[in-house]
């Protein structure tokens, strides 16, 4: 009887083994995120400045999956989308002040955008243009020229991309959008 229980119990542990241990694929539950923040000329996030320091705009979508996705927005859509709006005040109460570009580059050409696996495409701009954050595709003409005044503001985005992966197309649009608030006093 002995020897039976001992033979039952080695069954279910090869058994219990071999059928348990199946390694299932991680599916991130978003495969593309998206990330908004301010930060000062050093590259460090914060929500308050000081009147003559500049406010750098860094947005990024992130590949969060194991394989190359493929961008297909066109990065002309980001100016309708206005990455960044500036506001003074608050988001219930708010006068929209701008945006620290003009125009986006005459010279860029449209396509599919490639993210990498666990990589991220990012855009960053400062306020007032900045000889440590140049000007590149796709912002290239710079609006602001003065440094914002003492007050409460906040920046606004609302992210929706496009892409393609492994045959499936996707639109991906955050909901609420991005809003960064932040203090220059």
């Amino acid at each position: 009887m002995k020897s039976y229980r001992n033979l039952a119990l080695v069954f279910c542990i090869l058994f219990g083994g071999l059928t348990g241990c199946h390694k299932k694929e991680a599916v991130p539950t978003e495969p593309l995120t998206f990330a908004f923040q301010l930060l000062n000329e050093q590259g460090q996030e914060t929500s308050v400045f000081a009147p003559n320091q500049n406010i750098i705009f860094h947005f990024e979508a992130r590949n969060m999956t194991d394989s190359t996705m493929y961008l297909l927005t066109q990065l002309w859509d980001i100016d309708t989308l206005k990455l960044p709006a500036v506001y003074r005040g608050s988001p219930a109460q708010s006068q929209l002040v701008g945006k620290p570009y003009r125009g986006l580059c005459q010279s860029y050409v449209g396509g599919l955008h490639p993210i990498a696996a666990h990589d991220a495409m990012q855009f960053t701009i400062p306020w007032v243009k900045s000889t440590k954050y140049l000007d590149g595709v796709p912002f290239c003409i710079h609006a602001a020229t003065t440094y914002l005044p003492k007050g409460h503001y906040y920046a606004s985005f609302t992210p929706s991309f496009v892409w393609y992966q492994k045959g499936v197309t996707t639109t991906e649009t955050v909901s609420p959008p991005l809003i960064q608030e932040f203090d220059v006093q």
